[in-house]
């Protein structure tokens, strides 16, 4: 009994010598007067407080590929964020989980409850959803993000739509430009979507000109990329370029000060920023920034559509993005749905980090591309991505 246990709780087949000291324990503890569930209760509680246990751990070893139950605990952990099932197990104990066995595995954990705990993991990770709720926004000012209970429901809504869009594989563009989201009573009220009851999120479609399309219209993207009081093109333009462009900017010359804010009002973010972009050392990259960020000014601290500024300003959205007008949510979805090799790119390089729990580094590279090779060969499908990981040669290696 305890090796079968110890098998489980260590993710890799014990043998009684590994066990030995836990079994002369349990015996040691056997006088005749203690019942055996007293005596093994410490023994227990050492197992879970092992490395082995608490930790992901694989051997060290000079073998090309790891072991199957090594693989069998590297697939369960990426797609549903926990050790290995009966069924997974059993087939790693076979030495069954050939390419074919783990793309039907990859379906099975991917559909199952417990895939829901990888979506709404790697969306979180992925976009940084797990800020929301870090600055929350003045009750005075944003008094619907309290009372409707703006931030779980803003949470949901996004690992739900991605959720929708790997499971039906769609393409990675889809990210982008998408027919459909997922509301409550509160986000309706918040997107001015016809009325929906109810705390729980229900399916909405969406009308080809709805400014809620995608990732852009989603209240948590647009609150995660301001700080409760005020909007920043410059946050939210380095959110873009980082987590959908994969093209991060270098990060800005030490002996630049930041932008003070205007607390008088007197002049609007896009002046401010003309100014700091005088300075040569910023001009490049804000050049890259700045219209992506204005692009989404005309949403608030909490993404209600808004059309001037709280002193009155107008809000001036215009820019220009590598010679491509630039003025809406819509127009960034055009640009990347024109450019997906932008978003499948970056897309891939996180997952792939997701899947092994690790950075990448240079000697993965080759790999790298030949997988996002391999993607777009299957014309950039979400679901296919999944299963190209799943048998990839990155995840067989130690």
């Amino acid at each position: 009994e305890l090796q079968r246990l110890a098998s489980r709780l260590f993710r890799r087949e014990v043998g009684s010598e590994d066990i030995a000291p836990y079994v002369s324990a349990v015996k040691n503890r056997l006088d005749g007067k203690t019942r055996y569930a007293d005596a093994a209760r410490p023994v227990f509680k050492a197992l879970l407080c092992s490395s082995e246990f608490l930790f992901l751990t694989e051997p060290q070893t000079d073998a090309k590929a790891i072991t199957p139950m090594q693989l069998a605990t590297r697939l369960s952990y990426f797609l549903t964020a926990g050790p290995p099932d009966d069924e997974l197990r059993t087939l790693a104990a076979k030495g069954l989980l050939d390419a074919a066995a783990i793309r039907k595995e990859t379906d099975r954990m991917l559909d199952s409850s417990r895939g829901d705990r990888f979506l709404r993991l790697f969306t979180e990770q992925w976009l940084g959803l797990n800020k929301l709720g870090t600055m929350p926004p003045a009750k005075e000012t944003f008094s619907s993000y309290h009372i409707d209970r703006l931030e779980p429901a803003m949470k949901e809504e996004t690992w739900r739509f991605i959720a929708e869009l790997i499971r039906t594989n769609q393409p990675v563009t889809a990210l982008v430009d998408t027919d459909f989201t997922y509301v409550n009573a509160g986000l309706a009220r918040l997107y001015e979507l016809p009325e929906v009851r109810g705390d729980r999120l229900q399916r909405v479609s969406l009308p080809n000109d709805s400014p809620r399309r995608g990732l852009l219209g989603h209240a948590s993207v647009l609150t995660i990329t301001a700080n409760g009081v005020e909007t920043s093109p410059v946050t939210r333009g380095v959110w873009l370029l980082e987590k959908l462009f994969g093209t991060p900017p270098s990060p800005p010359p030490p002996d630049v000060p930041p932008i003070e804010p205007d607390i008088r009002g007197a002049t609007t973010i896009r002046q401010q920023l003309e100014k700091h972009r005088n300075v040569q050392a910023c001009a490049d990259c804000h050049a890259k920034i700045d219209p992506l960020g204005y692009a989404l000014e005309a949403y608030d601290p909490i993404g209600h559509f808004r059309s001037a500024y709280p002193n009155g300003a107008a809000i001036d959205t215009t820019g220009e993005y590598r010679g491509q007008p630039i003025s809406s949510p819509a127009d960034i979805g055009t640009y990347l749905v024109d450019h997906p090799d932008l978003l499948a790119h970056n897309l891939a390089h996180r997952l792939l980090t997701y899947a092994l729990g690790r950075p990448l580094g240079f000697a993965d590279q080759p790999a790298l591309r030949r997988l996002q090779s391999d993607w777009k060969a299957k014309n950039y499908a979400l679901r296919e991505l999944i299963h190209l990981i799943s048998i990839s040669e990155l995840m067989q290696q130690p």
